[in-house]
């Protein structure tokens, strides 16, 4: 649907679910097109650590004029190859895609492909679009969501108050 959030995290899931009826030793590439979604990044993160759990090797491609700092973490996270191709550069997509992500987990230690030295894990803020990387912010402390500034109220805590008033209304 044109417009819509992009559904990274459901992907994965759904993925994951896949992987673990079938093949051991299964592998991901993410490919994404878009900016960063805000509302995706626990969801997404979730999926990246059971992929980690279930020892399946996620890459990814960032396909936008910067980096995405998500995939970027993805990549990390679950052992895998992160590539960013700006979008001038599309030509190169395909030479991107079957010499970084074409191998194996056992090829890939014996080949020279481009590894991530670190990965930025500063937490991204949940109430910017598009997020902004913050160095300190305010946590909610029912999900532990992260904004960048104090007086944002929590979608999850603005929920748990109404039902705390209708509970004590009945």
């Amino acid at each position: 649907e044109p417009g819509a959030a992009p559904a990274v995290a459901a992907a994965l899931g759904r993925f994951l679910c896949y992987a673990r009826r079938g093949d051991a030793t299964a592998r991901a590439v993410v490919v994404k097109l878009a900016p960063d979604d805000p509302a995706q990044y626990h969801a997404t993160m979730n999926c990246l650590f059971a992929a980690k759990r279930r020892k399946v090797l996620v890459d990814a491609c960032s396909v936008a004029p910067s980096p995405s700092p998500l995939m970027r973490q993805a990549a990390h996270l679950a052992g895998g190859i992160f590539a960013h191709v700006p979008p001038d550069r599309l030509d190169r997509l395909l030479a991107t895609a079957l010499a970084s992500f074409a191998a194996d987990a056992a090829c890939r230690e014996r080949l020279a492909l481009p590894r991530l030295a670190e990965a930025d894990f500063r937490v991204a803020c949940l109430c910017c679009a598009p997020p902004k990387l913050l160095a300190r912010g305010y946590c909610c402390t029912t999900c532990l969501s992260v904004y960048c500034r104090p007086d944002f109220v929590c979608p999850c805590s603005a929920g748990l108050k109404a039902a705390a008033a209708g509970a004590a209304g009945t």
